[in-house]
């Protein structure tokens, strides 16, 4: 099932409070194993790109942290969600 017809099956059903509290931690525990896979994909070392303050910026990976991964740009440290950065 996509997300699309996950989210109208929802609205579909008859779902007590509980039912709509289970599923709520189910999806942000399915988010967080996301985040983390997607921080889990840079290294420190990494060269990474990511757009910022309408610039586009280049750095390296320091740490990567459960939702952010920090990134150092030529003494700038930035704190970066997984998903903005791309491989430089």
């Amino acid at each position: 099932m996509d997300g699309k017809g996950l989210i109208e099956a929802i609205r579909g059903a008859a779902l007590t409070r509980e039912d709509v509290q289970a599923a709520f931690r189910a999806l942000k525990a399915k988010s967080n194993a996301l985040a983390l896979a997607e921080a889990a994909a840079f290294l420190p070392g990494d060269k990474v790109r990511f757009v910022a303050r309408r610039a586009e910026w280049t750095g390296v990976v320091v740490q990567a942290n459960v939702k952010t991964v920090s990134v150092d740009c030529g003494g700038m440290r930035w704190k970066v969600s997984p998903s903005l950065l791309r491989k430089a």
